[in-house]
């Protein structure tokens, strides 16, 4: 019985350490219930990673395709880092193609699954598929990454025209970056 006790108090000295030192998450895994049906993560997935993106994305003004004499702010690519919920950097995220590297070197590039309207002000909210990693680490094994909490990003205000084609404009922006796997049940 002391034995019991003893172990029963081992086992909670160290899930209070390991809780303590960060290992141990307590925190709920990410719940898209309340996202839009489009950008839900199918069943058969679980929550891998939940990141935050800062960073920025760069547009060109450019011909409008079809529309000859047009203009218009073309999306480039994003360039952020990615950091887990404690504010620890995790990984990048960069693009074309777009790319998500863990900091251990793992990486994978996605394809668009689909898109959904985000609050004014804010790029889209989005689903990905990734194909498959390279490199042995964290990213490895992540079938579909979310992009939800958009915050900014959206094209640029500034003048878009025939005279200022070619011109690049950054904007800063954020967004949760959630990164799935194949459920093991």
């Amino acid at each position: 019985m002391t034995s019991r006790i003893l172990s029963g108090a081992a086992v909670l000295v160290a899930v209070s350490t390991l809780s303590a030192c960060g290992l141990l998450s307590t925190q709920p895994a990410f719940d898209q219930s309340s996202l839009p049906e489009a950008v839900k993560v199918p069943a058969g997935n679980a929550v891998a990673l939940e990141t935050v993106g800062v960073g920025e994305i760069t547009y060109e003004c450019r011909d409008k395709k079809d529309a000859a004499g047009q203009t218009e702010w073309v999306f480039v690519g994003p360039k952020a880092v990615l950091n887990d919920r404690k504010g620890k950097m995790v990984g990048s995220y960069y693009g074309p193609p777009a790319t998500w590297e863990s900091a251990d070197g793992s990486k994978f590039t996605g394809t668009q699954v689909a898109v959904s309207p985000a609050a004014a002000g804010n790029i889209p909210l989005q689903l990905v598929k990734a194909n498959p990693a390279t490199g042995n680490g964290a990213f490895n094994g992540v079938t579909y990454v979310q992009r939800v909490a958009t915050v900014g990003g959206v094209a640029p205000k500034a003048e878009c025209s025939p005279a200022t084609k070619g011109q690049k404009q950054v904007v800063q922006y954020q967004a949760d970056y959630i990164l799935y796997k194949a459920s093991s049940y």
